[in-house]
């Protein structure tokens, strides 16, 4: 089977998404999408439960989609795109990586990657000077690659900037995955404003919270009851008020600095804990992740290897490719939680989905109990 495979949120799945995934699934045998769960890189929740999210997205065009696990989805876009890159080199069963940027042409992306994976002495002291100076690691690295001629429109832009790590990542790890882009259509990551049928998942995201008309811009399916994260901040004031700066600095990407700000911090409100928080050098979606992180307890690093690779959706197509990938894959292929209760990696995804259905009025150990049932 020639497969292609993309990495995603659908936070929501919309007519954005459906362009891509069709713009990509004639020239395959079956697409496969691995996605976050519950909690999204931002450092945020995901609109709508991920057991929707992903039967919308089969619904919507994809043959298969696969669990990106929490560790993986709630950190930095470095370790996001190796922890996904790194479960789908595990299928032994992807030809072709695909996504959608504002480049719209690999080569770019490529070079700028390129620069990035092979880490030389040049590149890493230019970035450690950067860092030195006090911008955040997002900032450093695209001053860094602009320095070393790559166009700042390449290195600017959100989708281009998640392009170029995930052909790191596919670098690093010596991937025998072909990376492939198109141009992003219609509205831009993050605007506000729509073109025609297609906004973005932001832009989505804010009609659905004020109650507004959305339905236009997502392919037809009936969602559950959305949630937001303002519903979870006495959760995270709790989590914050008891944790002990042991606690925090058990988190990745948590440092000494950091463990201590947020012990120092004012906890009236989530808001003062980030305003109190952050800084020039500490992203606002750096703090919300080790937030999450803190409430579901998570101590896992993203650099853990993947354990496995677990089913949320297929359609009749995608139980074929299962069938194939299990031929193939070096990891064991999950279709029931319950398979997984040892895997720390799993276990935090539990906890994780538990903590969410508090706010999404779902029963707890969802996780153990699902099954994926085939949709039409």
């Amino acid at each position: 089977m020639k497969l292609c495979a993309t990495i995603a949120e659908f936070n929501p799945f919309h007519n954005g998404h459906k362009y891509l995934v069709d713009s990509f699934k004639n020239e395959f045998d079956g697409t496969v999408a691995i996605m976050s769960g519950n909690f999204v890189q931002r450092g945020d929740v995901a609109v709508f439960n991920k057991f929707a999210r992903a039967n919308a997205a089969v619904a919507g065009g994809f043959d298969l989609v696969i669990e990106l696990p929490v560790i993986y989805a709630l950190s930095s876009a470095e370790t996001f795109a190796e922890g996904a890159v790194k479960t789908l080199n595990s299928a032994n069963s992807i030809d072709t990586l695909f996504f959608g940027s504002e480049e719209g042409k690999i080569e770019p992306l490529f070079s700028a990657s390129a620069l990035a994976a092979n880490e030389s002495e040049a590149f890493s002291s230019a970035l450690k000077e950067k860092l030195s100076l006090g911008l955040s690691y997002p900032k450093a690295l695209c001053e860094v690659y602009k320095a070393f001629g790559v166009p700042e429109s390449v290195v600017s832009s959100p989708n281009n900037i998640l392009g170029i790590e995930y052909i790191k990542a596919l670098l690093k790890t010596n991937s025998s995955i072909t990376p492939a882009t198109i141009e992003r259509s219609g509205a831009h990551h993050d605007s506000y404003e729509a073109s025609e049928s297609i906004a973005s998942a932001s832009y989505v995201r804010s009609l659905i919270e004020n109650g507004e008309g959305f339905e236009s811009f997502l392919p037809a399916f009936s969602y559950p009851s959305p949630v937001f994260s303002k519903a979870f901040s006495d959760i995270i004031l709790y989590a914050v008020r008891s944790a002990s700066i042991e606690d925090f600095a058990a988190i990745y990407d948590c440092s000494d600095e950091l463990s201590a700000r947020f012990m120092s911090a004012d906890t009236n409100s989530v808001e003062d804990i980030i305003s109190s928080v952050k800084s020039k050098n500490f992203t606002e979606s750096r703090i919300r992740r080790i937030l999450w992180n803190l409430v579901i307890k998570n101590t896992l690093s993203p650099k853990t290897e993947p354990s496995y690779i677990r089913i949320l959706a297929q359609n009749k197509k995608g139980s074929e490719i299962i069938s194939y990938m299990k031929k193939n894959a070096s990891l064991p292929i999950v279709q029931k939680g319950a398979q997984l209760k040892d895997d720390p990696i799993f276990l935090a995804e539990a906890r994780a989905t538990d903590i969410y259905n508090i706010i999404a009025k779902l029963p707890s150990g969802e996780d153990f109990r699902h099954s994926p049932i085939p949709v039409n």
